[in-house]
C-alpha cells in the first residue's frame, strides 16, 4: 500500500513544471586569466515560437554581444558562443532567449578572470 501512495509522488517529480527551462548555457571555463577566451554553449528547447538568443559577457569595464537569429522549431537545439581576449573582470553572461510575442527567458552565469 506505502508503494502505491508514493508513486504519484515520484510522478509529480518527474513532470516538467511551468519553471521548465527553455533555455540553459554552460560556461567555460569560470575562471581564467586574462586575456581569456570564454566558450559558451547554449542549448534551446524545441519552440515553435523561438525568434533570437542573445548572450552577454558583461563586466564593470567591458561589454560584448552576440545575437543569433533562430527559426522556431527548424532553429539547431544548441548554440556555441566564443569571447576571445576578456580582459580582467567579474563577468555576468547572460543568454536571452527570445519569442515570437517578444517574451525573454533569462540565464546567468558568473565567471571570473584576473
Amino acid at each position: 500500500m506505502k508503494r502505491l501512495l508514493l508513486l504519484p509522488v515520484f510522478l509529480l517529480c518527474a513532470l516538467p513544471t511551468a519553471a521548465t527551462t527553455r533555455v540553459a548555457i554552460r560556461v567555460t571555463p569560470t575562471f581564467a586569466f586574462a586575456p581569456a577566451t570564454v566558450h559558451v554553449v547554449a542549448t534551446i528547447a524545441p519552440d515553435d515560437e523561438t525568434r533570437a538568443i542573445e548572450v552577454v559577457a558583461e563586466s564593470d569595464a567591458y561589454y560584448r554581444s552576440s545575437t543569433v537569429p533562430l527559426d522556431g522549431e527548424d532553429a539547431p537545439r544548441s548554440s556555441r558562443f566564443e569571447f576571445r581576449r576578456l580582459p580582467q573582470g567579474v563577468y555576468n553572461v547572460t543568454a536571452t532567449l527570445i519569442d515570437a510575442a517578444g517574451r525573454h527567458t533569462v540565464v546567468r552565469r558568473q565567471i571570473r578572470i584576473e
